[in-house]
């Protein structure tokens, strides 16, 4: 399989590693900065296709089983003897042409340079991104290259009787120096892109305001909590056989979520902690704890059913027709809920009015996010 179709195939499966670490890293960024900064998203996403393609490169083309278990185990543990093949295979003439060409034709000349170029991108992302100094690249390009030795030489971890690539102590050696290439030539690209310490500043200023894509996350990590909760008392009331029924668990769910954690904490739900929001007076003071569950209240039993309301009502209107409107009444329900959501979705996230429960309480949500000192002085001096 060549380098190209290696590659293709770790752009196939990188949507599926995107998908994995797309909610780590959303509540990683909203619980650090306080927002999710679109240039370093991009960085961070081209880094694990980056780590994802090296990965392959190095376990494909994947053999049978039946293959592998006619190989015999090889590791090579002499160091250096890269070198020795090279002068052994390489006949050199500086006054031929010719030379040149059969050297980067040479085998062994082209697998040095695939091992450097492989891990020079890490080298350059480590230094640029993560702020490493030089011993730590060293360090950490040799635990990748280890980590992709240990790969081929446990058989992609036992899955095959034995190594089906040879183990070769030259390629650490190689590919740690490509970690080295790549951080002493991070300045000359460095330039074209904005630092890290410019990054975490854009960050910090966007996370210092409460967004509508923040609130949206936020509403749907406590929603998620809330679920899970629920489901938690349905186990429960499963093993213990509660005579209860389950939409009262639905609403003790919300109460836990949505007001007895948010009045104990002052004015924050678990969402609320993760993304940096905390319940504050229109004047940005503390809020009082008797507005706050009024607040709280007014938004559970108000907004979260919602539907459920719609839901009944239509139900009702439809007893008393004492007809069967039954479509009719699905696309009612269907049309009153795009409307709605129509409604609040232009009034609160394009024209960011506040919303009902914010209105009648005199309360808003705002970021505790604050800028690092040393972030702001270097803003101003430059």
């Amino acid at each position: 399989m060549g380098y190209i179709n290696v590659i293709i195939t770790a752009c196939v499966f990188f949507p599926i590693i995107a998908f994995l670490i797309t909610l780590p890293y959303i509540i990683y960024n909203y619980n650090k900065f306080g927002s999710i900064l679109f240039i370093r998203t991009i960085l961070i996403y081209l880094f694990v296709l980056y780590l994802l393609s090296a990965y392959f490169l190095i376990i494909m083309p994947l053999p049978s089983i039946e293959y592998v278990s006619h190989l015999t185990t090889k590791v090579q543990l002499e160091p250096f003897d890269l070198v020795r093949n090279i002068i052994r295979t390489v006949h050199f003439d500086y006054k031929s042409f010719a030379t040149y060409i059969n050297i980067l034709k040479n085998a062994y000349v082209y697998q040095t340079i695939y091992n450097l170029f492989l891990t020079v991108p890490f080298g350059m992302f480590l230094r640029y991104y993560f702020k490493c100094n030089f011993s730590r690249v060293l360090l950490l390009t040799l635990s990748l290259s280890l980590f992709f030795e240990l790969t081929q030489l446990t058989g992609l971890y036992y899955i095959y009787p034995h190594a089906y690539r040879l183990f070769d102590v030259d390629d650490l050696i190689v590919n740690t120096l490509g970690g080295i290439a790549g951080y002493l030539i991070t300045p000359l690209f460095t330039k074209l892109l904005p630092s890290k310490d410019e990054l975490d500043l854009k960050s910090y200023k966007k996370g210092s305001k409460v967004s509508s894509t923040k609130r949206v996350i936020t509403f749907m990590i406590d929603m998620v909590i809330t679920i899970i909760l629920f489901v938690f008392l349905l186990i429960i009331n499963h093993i213990f056989s509660f005579a209860c029924d389950y939409y009262i668990y639905g609403i003790v769910s919300i109460l836990i979520i949505f007001n007895i954690i948010p009045f104990i904490t002052r004015g924050k739900t678990i969402g609320y902690s993760i993304t940096n929001i905390v319940v504050v007076n229109n004047n940005g003071e503390s809020v009082k704890r008797y507005r706050l569950v009024f607040r709280n209240l007014i938004f559970s039993f108000i907004y979260l059913p919602m539907h459920y309301y719609l839901y009944l009502l239509f139900k009702f209107v439809n007893s008393i027709a004492n007809k069967n409107y039954s479509l009719l009444v699905v696309i009612g329900y269907i049309s009153v809920i795009i409307i709605t959501s129509i409604f609040v979705f232009v009034r609160n996230f394009i024209l960011h009015k506040p919303f009902l429960y914010e209105m009648i309480t005199k309360t808003k949500v705002a970021s505790t996010i604050e800028i690092p000192l040393e972030n702001s002085l270097s803003d101003i001096q430059k």
